[in-house]
């Protein structure tokens, strides 16, 4: 998991904002400590906290 964490770092933010907001129903399921290990590493990061909240109000909207 370590290792997928890095390369999914590698992508470009927004793709990565919108997979993990995406699969974090099924994520939190069965990796619980995992999913609130992605959201701490997105909301402790300005840019990533920012195009979260985006997304986030967009599915809301």
């Amino acid at each position: 998991m370590f290792s997928l964490v890095h390369f999914l770092e590698s992508c470009a933010l927004d793709e990565q904002v919108q997979a993990f907001i995406s699969v974090i129903p099924q994520l939190i399921a069965v990796a619980p400590d995992w999913t609130r290990i992605l959201h701490t590493r997105i909301l402790n990061d300005e840019a990533a906290c920012r195009c979260y909240q985006e997304n986030l109000q967009a599915m809301n909207a």
